[in-house]
């Protein structure tokens, strides 16, 4: 399991801490970097390539996806969470999604749904990271009646030993 790097990037204090206390309750998020001014966090992407992305759209909506496309450039891997208040419409949620952001929580942030948002992340970081080592076996034949099912079944059983 790998140290998760989470950064802020909210012009609202309140906000800002609220979810800095929210991340620091979860034991697999290392690092958390908190910024007020969007051109900062974005810097700070850049550099050090954190794994969960936190920026609200206040900012102006089509400065904050244009940041989100640009930071998903940088760092396929990275998570991103654009919080916002207010209903989300069709529209933007596409939108969104076409820039990068992989949630959109509302604001207020309510402490379940901001919890149970980042353990989903965070599991979604860690499987991603770990190298899996697979193949693909089949078995097959154009004739019926030969024993493929038994060979196949029986090859199963003797890998997952």
């Amino acid at each position: 399991m790998k140290d998760i790097t989470a950064i802020i990037i909210d012009k609202d204090p309140t906000s800002n801490e609220i979810e800095k206390q929210n991340l620091e309750e979860n034991k697999k998020v290392k690092t958390i970097e908190q910024f007020y001014d969007i051109d900062k966090g974005y810097d700070f992407a850049c550099k050090n390539k954190p794994n969960l992305i936190f920026i609200d759209i206040e900012f102006g909506e089509d400065i904050v996806l244009d940041t989100i496309s640009k930071m998903k450039k940088d760092n396929k891997d990275c998570k991103i969470v654009l919080t916002k208040r207010g209903d989300n419409d069709a529209k933007f949620h596409i939108k969104a999604r076409k820039s990068g952001a992989a949630e959109i929580l509302q604001k207020p942030i309510l402490k379940d749904d901001f919890d149970s948002l980042t353990a989903k992340l965070v599991n979604e970081i860690n499987y991603e990271s770990e190298e899996v080592n697979s193949k693909i076996i089949s078995v097959f034949s154009n004739k019926g009646g030969v024993g493929k099912t038994t060979v196949a079944t029986n090859l199963a059983i003797e890998i997952e030993n």
